[in-house]
This record gives C-alpha cells, sequence and structure tokens, in this order.
C-alpha cells in the first residue's frame, strides 16, 4: 500500500447532499437494529480474539445466538488471525487494539454485505448496494485522542471505544458533526497528540537528514527515554506527499507543538553501537548523520526530493520506509503502534 493510498483510506470524507439523502432514507431509520448487529460483531472479535467465550456475556436469546454464529464463522476467524497475526494477546485487552479491532471489523463487513450468505448486516447491505458510504477513519479526536473509527455515511461509529478506557462501553456512536472527529492536517497536531495521548516525547528529526521526508519525528517513551526510535504513520507520509512535501518542510520550519519548542535529539541518546551500524550498512549514503540539530541539512533533503518524478519519489520513499523499520528494530523495542498498512 502507497502513502497515498493509505491516507485515501483512512480519511474523513464530507458527503454531498445526494449522499446525505440516501442515508437520511435507509440508513438512518433502521441504524438502532443496525447497531446492535455491530456490537454484537465486537463481541464476536473478543472471543475469537480471546481465544474464549467473554465470562460476563451480555448478550442473551437472539443476540448470543448471533455472536455465537460470528464467532463461528471461519472467515472472521480467519481475517483476526490474519490482522494479530502471531502475536501474543496482552493481559490488557483491548487497550491499545483500537486500529486492529477496527480493521477486523470493516473487512468483514465488506465481506458481510457482497452477497457471502451472512445473514445479517441487512441494513448496511442495502445503504451500500443504493451508494452509500462506509469506510474506516483515522484522525483526531476532540483535541485529545489518535483514534480509529468507521464512517457510515453521516455517522462516526466506534467499535473500540474501550481501547483506552476498558471500563468505556465497547462501542458507540454518533453523527460525525457532533463528535469531534476531524482529519489530521498538521505534524505539530500529530506531534502534540504523540505527547499528550501516546505518552512518547517526540523530538525534530535532524539526526538523519535523508529519512526527515520518511519520519520528521523521532520518539522515545517516556517511561524509558533511552529508547529511541522513529514515528512512522503511513497515512502522515501520504499526507505530505499529496502536498509535495510541505507539511514536512512547515514542521522544520515551525518546530512546536502545544506551544513548546520541538527539540533535536543529542548524539549521546542513541546506543553506542549507531556509529558501526552505520558504518556497515547498505545504505550509507542515506544514514549521514547530523551533529549539529540544524535544520538545513533535512530541507535540503526534502528539496532534492521534491525535484524527482512521483515515481522517482515513491522508490526512494519506500527505500526509506524500509530502512527506518530497519532501524527501529535494531535502535529500540518501541511497542509505539506504527500505522503502516
Amino acid at each position: 500500500m502507497t502513502p497515498q493510498e493509505m491516507t485515501t483510506l483512512c480519511r474523513l470524507v464530507s458527503l454531498d447532499r445526494n449522499a446525505q439523502q440516501i442515508a437520511e432514507d435507509i440508513l438512518l431509520p433502521g441504524f438502532d437494529r443496525l447497531f446492535v448487529e455491530l456490537t454484537d460483531l465486537r463481541e464476536a472479535i473478543d472471543q475469537i480474539i480471546l481465544g474464549k467465550a467473554a465470562e460476563h456475556r451480555s448478550t442473551v436469546g437472539q443476540r448470543a445466538s448471533r455472536v455465537g454464529d460470528l464467532t463461528a464463522d471461519p472467515k472472521l476467524r480467519k481475517m483476526c488471525s490474519q490482522v494479530i497475526g502471531s502475536n501474543k494477546i496482552s493481559a490488557v485487552y483491548p487497550i491499545g487494539h483500537c486500529w486492529k479491532i477496527s480493521r477486523i471489523a470493516l473487512s468483514y463487513l465488506e465481506y458481510a454485505i457482497s452477497d457471502n450468505g451472512v445473514p445479517y448486516f441487512s441494513v448496511l447491505k442495502h445503504y451500500v448496494d443504493q451508494g452509500g458510504l462506509l469506510k474506516l477513519i483515522w484522525g483526531e479526536l476532540r483535541q485529545e485522542y489518535l483514534q480509529t473509527a468507521l464512517q457510515i455515511g453521516p455517522l462516526y461509529v466506534d467499535l473500540s471505544n474501550d481501547t483506552v478506557d476498558i471500563h468505556k462501553p465497547k462501542t458507540m456512536w454518533s453523527s460525525l458533526n457532533d463528535s469531534g472527529f476531524q482529519n489530521l492536517s498538521s505534524f505539530q497536531v500529530y506531534a502534540g497528540l504523540t505527547q499528550t495521548y501516546q505518552g512518547y516525547d517526540v523530538y525534530l528529526n535532524t539526526c538523519f537528514p535523508e529519512l526527515a521526508c520518511v519520519c520528521p519525528l523521532l520518539v522515545s517513551k517516556m517511561s524509558a527515554p533511552d529508547n529511541i526510535g522513529f514515528s512512522r504513520n503511513l497515512f502522515m507520509a501520504g499526507m505530505a506527499m499529496e502536498k509535495n512535501w510541505q507539511p514536512i518542510e512547515h514542521l522544520f520550519e515551525n518546530p512546536q507543538t502545544n506551544g513548546q519548542l520541538i527539540n533535536s535529539v543529542d548524539v549521546a541518546d542513541f546506543p553506542d553501537f549507531l556509529p558501526d551500524l552505520i558504518r556497515k550498512s547498505q545504505h550509507a549514503d542515506l544514514l549521514v548523520f547530523n551533529e549539529s540539530g540544524n535544520v538545513e541539512p533535512a530541507m535540503a533533503a526534502i528539496h532534492r526530493l521534491k525535484k524527482l518524478s512521483e515515481k522517482q519519489q515513491l522508490q526512494q520513499f519506500n527505500r526509506r520506509w524500509h530502512l527506518t523499520h530497519f532501524l527501529n528494530w535494531r535502535l529500540s523495542s518501541l511497542e509505539q503502534i506504527e500505522l503502516t498498512a
């Protein structure tokens, strides 16, 4: 998936008058029933991921039967396995699993409404068949959170509402106008929420100028400040590419968030083996290290990238993107959620 494809995939979409009318005629009258089905889908996802039925079942009768059917569906089970992978589920699940739960839910809903014999979600199927909108969205919520949810026409539907506070209801919905959700439009806002919401110290990536177009920010966990790595977010990278890298240039020209300056990283903050790692790397041309803290080398690298064709820019981006993944593996054990695919 290219950066631009990720940005398009996760961007909130405004509805025109015709799309709004379709929602009013088809979606809204039956949404209460649909929302119950969506809540049962979340319950089924939980049971599959945890490998057992929930100890405190909140579903009875018809709903229990529906949860059972969904839990037993091989397609949903396969989707859960593909998204979760071989990673061990922590004892604090669903904390931190907002992105994964939402991806599973969307994938299954797209499957279920595509004439695959799933006997649920008929309101959603009729709505989408008539041109209604169903998509994933990722952005900022009320200037407090980095949030993943579903956009169903004019509605904001969160099927992972308890992934920050486990005491909240698992699912919730509101109109998009009332939700406080909006697309991220700057790295300054992203940096601020990475600090306040995700609990990371954020630094300007002046150290690796050639990688600034991919990851203009470095992060370290506040509880482990020696553990530093690249903040990798494909949505933000795609947003920058769409705007000819201007959001990253603006970040380096005005590196402030929450009213405070975003500092550069000192070379002493990196592991002692970094010089040896750079010397032995096959990508030494991309790992020229800038100890000065000045932004000019990064700005110069971005300007060189802007002179290339779109195809060449994507090739250069991919090379740098894979390198930052490798460097994160070597430099840190960060568990920051990477919005990558």
